[in-house]
């Protein structure tokens, strides 16, 4: 009895040290290039799914970033194919289409990952977004109600909620998030504030928003 927890603790340990090779194998292939054999190597390696869904994304967002949209697809179609229901594979898988210009799929993916977690804030930003390039403002519009009930101190899902209005001319509802955003330091959403003045027909306060956004940092604090 006492000798079986050891055996157990042994194979465990070769397991650990096994992902250890493929680990290293499967970055130094990668690294090299060569991406089908990484995937390979990470396929039979990793005694733990979720480990080898990890690294399957890892890859999958480097090459992402580096505009290598259809690498990056591959390994997003490993991560789904090992984990259906892992909605950070569908929800990365999404943005990736929507990049390579698929805004159909970058949907049917955004959908799954939904249904897999209805609180993915996240991806109701995403959908979101995807539904203002087809220009489908109230789809747009529903999913960013959704992620601003799930995250409502979020500025940038604040931010995406009135961009929405202002692409369906509720121009004052527009300005009541815009102005709530700014005063809590969103200082990226005067622009847009200015274009809603415009809008309104209050050209001085739309003067006055875009001298303060061309003096705020780039990157608007998330409060």
């Amino acid at each position: 009895m006492v000798l079986l927890p050891c055996l157990i603790g042994f194979a465990l340990s070769v397991l650990d040290c096994a992902d250890g090779v493929f680990l290293s194998l499967g970055n130094a292939t990668a690294a090299a290039g060569n991406h089908p054999l990484t995937r390979l190597i990470y396929k039979l390696g990793f005694h733990d799914r979720q480990d080898r869904v990890d690294y399957y994304i890892v890859w999958a967002n480097t090459r992402a970033k580096s505009g290598n949209y259809r690498d990056a697809l591959l390994y997003y179609d490993d991560a789904v194919e090992i984990a259906p229901d892992y909605r950070t594979a569908y929800r990365n898988r999404a943005v990736n289409y929507a990049k390579m210009g698929d805004l159909e799929k970058a949907l049917a993916d955004l959908n799954i990952a939904l249904s897999n977690n209805s609180a993915y804030t996240r991806a109701y930003l995403d959908r979101s977004l995807i539904y203002q390039q087809l220009r489908d403002y109230n789809r747009a519009l529903s999913d960013a109600h959704e992620a601003v009930a799930l995250e409502p101190t979020r500025g940038l899902y604040r931010y995406n909620e009135a961009l929405c209005y202002y692409s369906l001319n509720k121009f004052n509802d527009a300005l009541k998030e815009l102005t709530f955003i700014i005063d809590h330091g969103y200082v990226g959403a005067h622009r847009l504030r200015a274009d809603v003045y415009d809008a309104l027909g209050n050209h001085y306060l739309a003067e006055v928003d875009r001298s303060k956004e061309a003096n705020a940092k780039l990157e608007p604090p998330v409060f």
